[in-house]
């Protein structure tokens, strides 16, 4: 049982970090479902070698005494599922976590749908035309106002909204 868990904590990592992007940091989604992959994985492997014995066994390679009954290498098989049940039990430990990142994603979603009422008329001009895919130029055009004004304009927006990019304005 410590080896299984060893080698499902081991893949678990593993995977988290290879699959893992940095830059949003879902560090806990990555590793809920990177948890449940690697246990199933790992339990699917344990199962083909159980069975190449088994079909050993049928073929008289390997002594009867490994599988005295069914009931015997029923529990067996049972046992070879430890990896999946540990990722199961990792995911069902994560689930609140992920879901309360979900929700924080949510509301900041809604509050930058809401929170051009923090900024001046002019910016939320600015702050929508951006938000349908204007450039700087397309909105310099639109409002009448220099290119650089339009600049000036999208660092403050950026500022009061706490964003980091256009992709991250919705109407």
């Amino acid at each position: 049982m410590i080896a299984d868990l060893l080698l499902f904590t081991a893949g678990t990592v593993l995977l988290t970090v290879l699959t893992m992007d940095w830059k949003k940091k879902d560090i806990v989604q990555k590793l809920q479902s990177s948890s449940l992959f690697c246990g199933g994985i790992i339990t699917a492997l344990q199962l083909i070698v159980l069975f190449s014995k088994f079909e050993g066994m049928l073929n008289g390679k390997i002594l009867v005494e490994e599988y005295f009954t069914q009931l015997g290498f029923m529990m067996t098989v049972l046992v070879k599922f430890r990896p999946l049940l540990f990722g199961v039990l990792c995911k069902l430990a994560l689930k609140p976590f992920v879901e309360k990142s979900e929700r924080k994603e949510i509301d900041r979603a809604r509050a930058v749908h809401t929170d051009f009422s923090k900024l001046s008329v002019r910016e939320a001009e600015v702050a929508r035309l951006a938000a349908r895919g204007y450039s700087n130029s397309q909105i310099a055009d639109e409002l009448f106002i220099s290119v650089e004004t339009v600049k000036r304009h999208m660092a403050t927006v950026f500022e009061k909204l706490g964003i980091d990019s256009r992709k991250e304005l919705k109407l």
